[in-house]
């Protein structure tokens, strides 16, 4: 499957403090079924700052290279966890 084709269908919130074992209600999956789904595709959404800083990270640190480099919160926190690596570096060499 391609991200780059996918779309959003439909979405759901659980709340992880009440849920701790969370499932897929059978009615949900039995319509993606009947809907004739073989395969989906579950991602998770937050926000970029409260990831970073649950990760261990700074939140003076974040906020100050995000003001100092005009930067969106979304390449501050893939910054601060990249760990000294290129994302994706593989795919620059095919």
């Amino acid at each position: 499957m391609n991200d780059e084709e996918l779309i959003e269908l439909r979405s759901f919130n659980i709340d992880l403090e009440k849920n701790l074992n969370f499932y897929f209600d059978n009615n949900e999956i039995e319509f993606w079924l009947n809907s004739g789904f073989k395969q989906i595709s579950v991602k998770i959404f937050g926000s970029p700052q409260k990831a970073s800083q649950n990760l261990g990270n700074d939140t003076k640190l974040f906020e100050n290279i995000k003001k100092m480099q005009s930067l969106p919160d979304n390449i501050v926190y893939d910054f601060l966890n990249c760990k000294g690596k290129i994302k994706n570096f593989k795919k620059f060499f095919k």
